[in-house]
């Protein structure tokens, strides 16, 4: 239920990554196509990919309960692969809550919800050239 679903070819194609943005700070940026998250929401029927179950309000926007996109391997990684992160296969419908976990929760908490979304991921994201070890993923989350 929610997460279950195919990548179409188009989405299957790696993408070759986008030079970064370097902001008015100095900082690089790596672009991100709202669409394609969009996209991601919508795909996993705006569920909660560590558990469907959770629970949110609706959003006045969509209809639909409220949920987050999340890039699994995070955008500020960007340099490490040659393929662009920015794919339906590397973002993840989450709730609210399980995203503000993955940011600020506990390392075993953490590293629960990642191992779940990761589990649930790895071959899509094989599929559009991003390989990563589930102890490197973790990696970037410390």
């Amino acid at each position: 239920m929610g997460y279950e679903y195919q990548l179409t070819a188009e989405e299957a194609k790696p993408s070759k990554r986008n030079d970064p943005i370097i902001d008015g700070r100095g900082r690089k940026r790596w672009p991100r196509d709202s669409a394609i998250a969009a996209t991601a929401l919508q795909r996993a029927n705006y569920y909660c990919e560590v558990d469907y179950r959770h629970a949110t309000f609706v959003s006045n926007k969509t209809g639909k309960p409220y949920m987050e996109a999340h890039h699994l391997i995070p955008m500020g990684q960007q340099e490490d692969f040659e393929y662009s992160l920015d794919k339906t296969a590397n973002i993840k419908c989450i709730c609210p809550n399980c995203h503000r976990l993955i940011h600020h929760g506990r390392k075993k908490e953490r590293n629960e919800v990642l191992n779940v979304l990761f589990s649930k991921s790895k071959d899509k994201m094989k599929q559009v050239g991003l390989e990563i070890s589930i102890e490197k993923l973790f990696s970037f989350y410390e």
